[in-house]
């Protein structure tokens, strides 16, 4: 089977994270990777160097950024050029703490929506109603590309991820696997 982590935090993440470019670079050769994603907080000042050493190992890469939004974490992923750009402008937008149009942003631009954390979590916990779904729906529907992130951390958490399995299920949604990574582990051989 075939896994790319796609939620990667870099250094770039500032206090959230102690991976390196070349930390991430390694991580993907040692466990032959399909490929990688990094997703920095607000930031995309990481991926020129992350794209150069992919292609150096000659992995395929997705470069993207999580942002906060309405209370959420979502991580964005440029489909294409368009994407990239739009990207870009998001970036500028956070780092200028100005709002962030993803109305107009959106073109070229997959979204997976962080289950784990932030305010769907507390929604969902409470209890699935009209009230969740619409809210769900009003962020899903500004991207034509739109997925649910699942991080199992524990046993406890296989609870909540069969339970999510369960609504996407039911609501038409799609699921990825979405851990955070934000460190190496250290090892001995």
């Amino acid at each position: 089977m075939k896994f790319a982590p796609i939620h990667i935090y870099s250094g770039y993440s500032f206090l959230k994270s102690g991976l390196t470019i070349d930390k991430i670079i390694n991580c993907v050769k040692k466990h032959n990777y399909f490929g990688a994603a990094i997703t920095d907080m607000g930031n995309m000042h990481g991926i020129p160097s992350f794209i150069k050493e992919m292609e150096k190992i000659n992995k395929p890469f997705i470069v993207g950024l999580e942002i906060n939004y309405l209370g959420n974490l979502i991580c964005l992923y440029a489909k294409d050029e368009d994407g990239y750009r739009n990207l870009s402008k998001i970036s500028s937008s956070v780092q200028k703490e100005e709002s962030i149009d993803l109305k107009n942003l959106n073109k070229g631009v997959i979204a997976v929506l962080d289950t784990y954390e932030g305010e769907f979590k507390s929604k969902f916990n409470d209890q699935i109603d009209i009230n969740l779904t619409k809210y769900l729906y009003d962020i899903s529907s500004l991207f034509e590309e739109f997925y649910l992130g699942v991080e199992v951390k524990c046993k406890e958490d296989v609870k909540y991820a069969n339970r999510l399995r369960e609504f996407a299920n039911k609501y038409n949604y799609s699921l990825v696997a979405f851990p955070k990574i934000k460190y190496q582990e250290n090892t001995k051989n």
